[in-house]
């Protein structure tokens, strides 16, 4: 019965917060939830009363008010590349950005044997929510894959409301 109840809590999230993206809610749903009980003990398996584990209650059990003024926030995109350069091209990634967010892009690295494959890579964004300044704030960064003979730079924005 947890989807329907999540289900409504991301619905909640998404009226308060309808600036966020559905990977923006999963990660404030997921990095508020607790892991221990009223009495600070490790939680229990409902069915055997066994210590419980990720496996069992994956993230936790979710905390609404806490998911609602996360304070951080996790952000992963995918992304696909194609080459259309040279055949056994390799390519490493380089990333710059404001201090308050930290970008990594998985792999670091893409090595493409042949004219036109494609690869793909995930980059994941971690903002820190509580710092000084406007209201509203927007700030930039780049993704840039590069060997040798080319470089692919894609800009990055960041923007978010403080509360």
């Amino acid at each position: 019965m947890s989807w329907p109840h999540i289900s409504g809590l991301a619905a909640l999230l998404n009226a308060a917060h309808p600036d966020w993206s559905p990977s923006a809610i999963k990660s404030a749903l997921m990095t508020t939830a607790y892991t221990r009980d009223n009495t600070n003990s490790s939680l229990r398996d409902g069915a055997d009363s066994s210590l419980s584990n990720p496996w069992v209650h994956g993230a936790g059990h979710v905390d609404p008010q806490k998911a609602l003024f996360s304070g951080l926030m996790v952000v992963r995109y995918t992304r696909k590349l194609a080459n259309v350069g040279l055949e056994r091209s390799i390519y490493k990634v380089a990333t710059d950005g404001p201090s308050c967010v930290k970008i990594s892009v998985r792999p670091r690295t893409l090595i493409f044997r042949h004219v036109g494959e494609k690869k793909r890579y995930t980059v994941s964004f971690v903002a820190k929510r509580k710092r000084r300044g406007p209201t509203v704030r927007s700030e930039y960064g780049s993704i840039v894959w590069g060997n040798a003979q080319h470089q692919v730079k894609s800009p990055v924005s960041f923007s978010w409301t403080f509360l």
